[in-house]
């Protein structure tokens, strides 16, 4: 939040499982709120040290039990240390809330968070400017969020998303090879629409396909048609592997695959093309120069060639390249 959103901050000495806590915090916040319009919802923002978890004092606050959750467990009316935690901070930041109603501050955003602070005997409460109102002055909605310790969980994303960013950072220094060493070329994407529509005979033009094509992944390449206005533009550079598989189907649906090796083109052309009767056509490209192939069929041990047209539903299909 910016710092024009700012109403007030004001910090207080109290503990954060003080039965008495709501109380104070409003009449803190009343006593030094400076002047802002009273058709202001405000939000509150409530810090405090999680160092207070320390504190054997803490655990024995008084709970309302309408706070608790359906679904925690209470053995011997105990409950787990967690759940503890969340069900006072839950119950301190609603009834503060209500105490702050009270003293004429409407809010519509509350929030109570356990971090690391300076101060650790203090707590710090902060108030920001939302939306004014008119009539109401008490928000039908009203959005309060827990957060007993907000380091704890960064250093948990943190964690998650260690292994993507590092593989991210892989994949783009390895992308960055790849073109140093010549092993990826770049293109605009005209050019690699202008090698298909070269080598089909197709009702296609490098205008239609450029106007419907919808770029879903650089590396590996993929590419697809969409109905509406597509995301690519014929100067859009784009990186062009060795191997590339176009496939049409009946209809205006077309896809551009990147491709490993041959191998791959193989068993596309026969496991997911010309064995189904929707596909109309498939081209594959090698560094944009096309690879024409035939194919043929095994039965009883002898193989012989077969037409496109007559390879829907055969599964002993083989790709004969022409070279």
């Amino acid at each position: 939040m910016e710092n024009k959103d700012l109403i007030g901050e004001v910090e207080i000495s109290v503990r954060i499982y003080d039965s008495k806590f709501s109380s104070k915090v409003a009449a803190a916040v009343s006593k030094a709120k400076t002047e802002w319009s009273i058709n202001t919802y405000c939000k509150v923002k409530i810090l405090f040290d999680t160092s207070i978890y320390e504190n054997p004092a803490f655990y024995k606050a008084k709970l309302d039990k309408k706070f608790f959750n359906k679904n925690m467990k209470i053995e011997n009316n105990k409950i787990k240390k967690s759940d503890f935690i969340y069900v006072l901070l839950d119950q301190q930041l609603n009834k503060t809330v209500e105490a702050l109603k009270e003293a004429g501050i409407p809010i519509s955003e509350a929030s109570i968070i356990g971090d690391t602070i300076d101060n650790k005997d203090m707590v710090k409460i902060s108030l920001l400017k939302d939306e004014e109102f008119t009539n109401n002055p008490d928000p039908t909605f009203k959005l309060l969020s827990v957060m007993p310790d907000r380091q704890y969980l960064a250093d948990r994303a943190a964690q998650a998303l260690a292994p993507l960013i590092l593989k991210l950072m892989r994949e783009q220094t390895y992308q960055e090879e790849c073109r140093k060493d010549g092993m990826r070329k770049t293109a605009k994407a005209e050019c690699l629409f202008k090698s298909i529509v070269d080598n089909t005979d197709l009702s296609l033009s490098v205008t239609e396909m450029l106007s419907s094509a919808n770029l879903l992944s650089m590396w590996p390449l993929i590419i697809e048609h969409k109905n509406k206005e597509g995301t690519i533009q014929k100067h859009t550079v784009i990186d062009i592997p060795e191997y590339i598989v176009f496939i049409k189907s009946k209809g205006s649906q077309w896809s551009i695959r990147e491709l490993v090796d041959l191998k791959e083109a193989e068993k596309i052309i026969t496991k997911q093309g010309y064995n189904f009767k929707g596909t109309e056509f498939i081209l594959v490209l090698k560094d944009l120069q096309p690879m024409p192939f035939s194919l043929m069929k095994a039965e009883n041990g002898c193989f012989s060639y077969i037409s496109k047209e007559d390879a829907v539903s055969q599964k002993n299909l083989l790709v004969c390249w022409e070279k």
